[in-house]
């Protein structure tokens, strides 16, 4: 965002100019934004001036050319004169004459349009024959616009009688002895007026510490003028579009616009173009409200019967041919600008060649428009346009000034183009455009939190420089009579008082609005106590009651004090009786007053401890009291809070169950030498197609990072596996890879305006590159079995021949892998096994490869309802016995596991015993259908040691369950 300090000078009361350049860089990097860069226009100019052709003459050798005498007013100096003083200098602009004021660059000066490419210093030089001074410069060659048809001409209408003299130096003629600051967009993300030069004017004040003004056209809401001499029909059919404003304004002049708008644009970056599209560049960056105009014309010729814009929604295969000459399909979900046959503009983004104003346009339609900034947003990623309306769209400003825009821009129009209204003005504003509410905080919350000691007067001063109205109470919550503070944005009605009754003490009952006795009569019956109002009973004296009828204090009313002790009457008057009108429905008391401004003096009397503010219109970011203590800690500024830390209630801080569980199974793995990996949540379509992963299932990023991140992943397991390969070619044949993430699918259905739904998950792979005797899955699920114990639960693993149908399945082999659930229910948490050859074969894996992915959210779940039970450790040495099974193939190790479990679970109930199982080993011989299946028992006993046959009897027990179940035979 470029800042013209002379354009913001010219909306502004406070005078910028005695403000240090140093300081006002300080105070903006540090209040308002990132300064990036600081470039002034003032230089490049030194030694141009406006001189006077006091003689233009054929050159007597060149039919183009013409040699003129000028005169500077003798402020150049080691330049050849003539007797008269006079400079000679040749020139070729066929708009030279003799009389006219020009802008002369002298020799040894640099042409200011080459500084930024190829510097040419200009010099005393003979064409054909005759010796030329220097150069007579046209706008151009200047630099101010890319008018290279003529020279220059300074004209009295256009600069003034003072600067049109020979001698002026040129850079005062147009501000262009400027100081333009670059500041960092992304610091007024969340303040879409400070997109425009005004905004800034406005916090260029505030940060100084001074009251700002807005110009009476921007605060004031505008009265439009009705006409219908050339039709128009608007439409809105999106919900996307808050609110939408047309004119058609006639018998317009498409010429270049004045030379002091063209060098205004032209130093903030923007290229003149016409007066059309000139006044609403400038108006843009003057308000932040980028406004559009189409040729009407062009734009009758597009549309059936009546001319027709609408602001729908894109319909299928639209194209449209851009002001840039670029034509592009419009993506789907767009808002476009449209005639009833064709679209005209990208809605916020770009307009249409179609309907551009040129230099035969007589008629234009005037466009003011809100978009939905997360869809203009979205708009411009997908058509990859980015352009200076996108940056002010995607910001989020206000309709409320939409008005305002178009009023000043018809009145510029008028002004600037000739123009005349020639339809009604068009308002559609949808149920959303609303004044803002007020936003309260009590003093005390802002010192809290800024560690400030600042006052309720000092904190509404820095509100009220930026042009924050506001309302104070000091007794809110007890006044329960009272709804809402005073809005001082809108108008206060004018108050009528009349003293009912009096009592013994001095106390005055009753103070009431001006009015009819019976509506008196309605208040008396009330029976109301004094309240919080001032009362003002005459020409000698006035009575202001603080706090129900106690504590009164007279005032002694003199000429100087009336207006003040009337106008606090106003404040306290309007704020009692907001709350009668709701009980009585009395809404015709008033006549209408200028709006009320409360004076320091007041405010420090009344002292008020709770600030309600009324936020202007463009302050959409005022929300909330927090937004208030950074609104007032800003203006402050930062840096000159007290150094100290902030003081508040130590309490402990809520644990994060989530958090904590990844950080034990995070220890637990890398205490067992597992490497934790951090890969992107994005993938390309190739790895999805690897694992077998339907990529339409998978969100696509449009604006993806690099081609190989255009897909949300659907499970951790294929980013771990893309991995594998590479670390065994960087030499590491044995490892262990988890990770911890989130993933996302479009199986569950994402609400409009909403966020995908995320699931937390934990992935693992272990790998090896060397032949290793057994099956991988074994080695995946003994670290599976680490985590479950690490976490206090158990799983179980159960085979099927057909894995569900999940994102997360897919890259495993059915036949080589288990569903994993927590032991003892059906709650299924995950997936572990080998994975399909087809994966192994396209991510170049080793034989040797397995891992698992687990639902961690669902972990969560079960381990929040799971109570904990501590056993102490036992004093007494345990035995442990391997005990061998044969079964038949047929039999699973699950089923024989759970018999060997529920062996142990009735030796603990009948012995008391301490027993714990582990599976050890597993041979099925060749040849025959058994296999053996040995487990390693661990027994004690809290009281004591046991003894050999207890050991016995136990190790027969779990024999005869195996039998009686599984016909086992004990080896």
């Amino acid at each position: 965002m470029k800042v013209s300090l002379q354009w913001a000078q010219s909306v502004s009361n406070v005078d910028i100019t005695t403000i240090p350049k140093e300081d006002l860089l300080k105070k903006m990097g540090a209040q308002l934004g990132a300064i990036e860069e600081v470039i002034e226009w003032g230089p490049r100019y030194n030694g141009i001036v406006v001189v006077k052709v006091v003689k233009c003459e054929p050159h007597p050798n060149a039919d183009t050319l013409h040699v003129c005498l000028i005169d500077d007013g003798r402020v150049t100096e080691s330049v050849e004169r003539n007797n008269d003083g006079y400079v000679q200098v040749v020139c070729g602009a066929p708009n030279v004459h003799t009389d006219m004021l020009a802008v002369w660059l002298p020799p040894n000066t640099t042409v200011p349009s080459t500084l930024n490419k190829d510097p040419f210093v200009l010099g005393v030089r003979d064409l054909r024959g005759v010796m030329s001074n220097g150069m007579l410069a046209s706008p151009a060659e200047l630099g101010i616009s890319d008018n290279h048809d003529g020279i220059l001409e300074v004209t009295v209408a256009e600069v003034g009688e003072e600067l049109a003299r020979p001698g002026t130096s040129f850079k005062k003629l147009y501000g262009m002895d400027d100081i333009v600051i670059d500041c960092e967009n992304k610091m007024f993300t969340h303040r879409p007026d400070c997109f425009g030069i005004l905004g800034v004017a406005r916090e260029i004040a505030g940060i100084t510490g001074q009251k700002f003004t807005s110009p009476d056209w921007y605060l004031k809401e505008p009265v439009f003028k009705t006409a219908s001499d050339l039709p128009l029909r608007v439409n809105v059919a999106s919900k996307l579009v808050p609110r939408f404003m047309a004119v058609v304004l006639d018998n317009v002049r498409v010429e270049p616009s004045p030379l002091h708008m063209q060098a205004a644009l032209t130093r903030v970056g923007i290229r003149p173009i016409n007066n059309i599209v000139d006044i609403t560049n400038w108006l843009m960056h003057l308000t932040g409200q980028p406004l559009h105009a189409y040729d009407y014309d062009k734009l009758a010729n597009l549309s059936g019967e009546i001319p027709t814009l609408d602001a729908r929604m894109v319909h299928d295969n639209e194209t449209i041919t851009l002001l840039n000459g670029n034509t592009i399909p419009i993506q789907k979900n767009t808002i476009v600008i449209a005639t009833d046959k064709q679209s005209v503009a990208l809605a916020g983004v770009m307009g249409g060649a179609s309907t551009e104003v040129d230099s035969n346009t007589k008629s234009i339609v005037l466009e003011v428009a809100t978009f939905d900034m997360f869809s203009i947003r979205r708009t411009s990623m997908r058509h990859g346009l980015f352009t200076d309306a996108v940056t002010r769209f995607t910001k989020g400003q206000s309709p409320l000034q939409n008005d305002r825009v178009l009023h000043k821009a018809i009145l510029m129009m008028q002004e600037i183009a000739g123009a005349t209204q020639a339809s009604d003005v068009y308002d559609h504003k949808s149920k959303t455009v609303m004044p803002l509410p007020v936003v309260e905080a009590n003093i005390e919350f802002v010192n809290t939190r800024l560690g400030s000691s600042l006052s309720t007067k000092e904190a509404i001063k820095l509100l009220e420089n930026v042009e924050c109205s506001f309302a104070a109470t000091q007794l809110q919550e007890t006044r329960s009579y009272l709804k809402t503070g005073l809005d001082l944005d809108q108008k206060i009605e004018r108050i009528g008082v009349k003293i009912v009754e009096k009592t013994p003490e001095g106390h005055y009952k009753l103070v009431l609005p001006a009015g009819t006795e019976e509506e008196y009569e309605k208040l008396i019956a009330l029976e109301l106590e004094p309240g919080n109002w001032c009362e003002y009973v005459g020409a000698k004296s006035a009575f202001l009651f603080k706090d129900r009828g106690l504590n009164v204090t007279r005032y002694d009313v003199t000429n100087e004090t009336e207006h003040e002790i009337v106008e606090m009457c106003r404040v306290f008057a309007n704020d009692y009786f907001t709350s009668l009108d709701a009980v009585l429905g009395l809404v015709k008391w008033y006549k209408p007053l200028l709006p009320l401004k409360i004076s320091e003096k007041n405010v420090e009397h009344l002292d008020y401890k709770k600030i309600i503010v009324s936020p202007p219109f463009w302050r959409r970011d005022l929300e909330l009291s927090e937004d208030l203590v950074e609104e007032i800690g800003r203006l402050h500024g930062f840096d000159a809070l007290p150094i100290q830390l902030p003081k508040r209630t130590v309490a402990p801080s809520v644990k994060n169950s989530h958090f904590e569980l990844l950080a034990t199974v995070r220890a637990e793995l890398k205490a067992a030498g597992a490497n934790e990996l951090v890969t992107y949540s994005f993938v390309h379509e190739r790895l999805l197609e690897a694992v077998g992963q339907d990529k339409h299932a998978a969100f696509h990023i449009r604006n993806a990072l690099s081609p190989d991140l255009q897909y949300y992943r659907l499970s951790i397991t294929p980013s771990l596996l893309d991995k594998v390969h590479q670390n065994i070619k960087a030499g590491y044949d044995a490892f262990a890879l988890y990770e911890f993430g989130r993933v996302h699918s479009k199986a569950d259905k994402v609400p409009e305006h909403e966020v995908p739904v995320e699931l937390n998950t934990f992935s693992f792979v272990i790998a090896n590159a060397k032949n290793q005797p057994g099956s991988a899955i074994f080695a995946a699920k003994k670290y599976l079995d680490f985590v479950g114990v690490s976490v206090g639960l158990a799983f179980d693993y159960e085979p099927v021949d057909t894995l569900p149908s999940n994102p997360l399945t897919k890259p495993f082999d059915a036949k080589r892998s288990a569903v994993v659930s927590i032991a003892g229910t059906s709650i299924v948490i995950g997936v572990v096994g080998e994975y399909r050859f087809e994966v192994l074969k396209a991510l170049k894996l080793p034989t040797f490869c397995a891992g698992f992915e687990i639902n961690t959210t669902e972990l969560l779940t079960i381990l929040k309802y799971k109570s904990n039970r501590y056993i102490p450790l036992n004093k007494f040495p345990s035995t442990k016995q391997d005990i061998t099974l044969e079964v038949l193939q047929r039999v699973s190790h699950k089923q024989l596991t759970v018999t060997v479990n529920k062996a142990i679970v009735s030796i603990q109930k009948e012995h008391n015993y301490i027993v714990s199982v582990q599976n050890s080993d597993i041979y099925a011989p060749e040849g025959t259908d058994k296999q053996r299946i040995s487990y390693t028992i661990t027994l004690s006993h809290p009281d004591r040691t046991l003894t050999t046959e207890e050991v016995n009897r136990a190790m027969s027990e779990i024999s005869r369950y195996a039998v009686t179940e599984h016909s086992a035979v004990r080896i």
